[in-house]
């Protein structure tokens, strides 16, 4: 379920804006009253950022030693240049 106001926050940060959205649907975003100076965005941004900051929550903890084990596996099969660049998607 999309939480509407980090959904807004990822959009635009301290967005200044009256109303609920505690409901964290379409309904309550239309009802908002939106009194920043930049632009409103609209229900199918939102949409997309939610999925984005989902995308991004969905990064197990765990990923850079699942990278590791990735690339010595590719290493044990011969293939370096896979290891390195696989490597270097975690900054090593």
């Amino acid at each position: 379920m999309m939480d509407l106001a980090i959904a807004i926050e990822a959009l635009v940060p301290a967005a200044q804006y009256g109303g609920s959205t505690t409901a964290n649907d379409q309904a309550a975003f239309d009802a908002l009253d939106w009194i920043d100076e930049r632009p409103r965005p609209t229900w199918d941004q939102l949409v997309a950022a939610d999925a984005a900051i989902a995308a991004r929550a969905a990064v197990p903890d765990n990923y850079p030693a699942l990278i590791r084990r990735r690339a010595a596996a590719l290493k044990a099969r011969g293939d370096q240049l896979g290891a390195l660049l696989l490597l270097k998607t975690i900054g090593e």
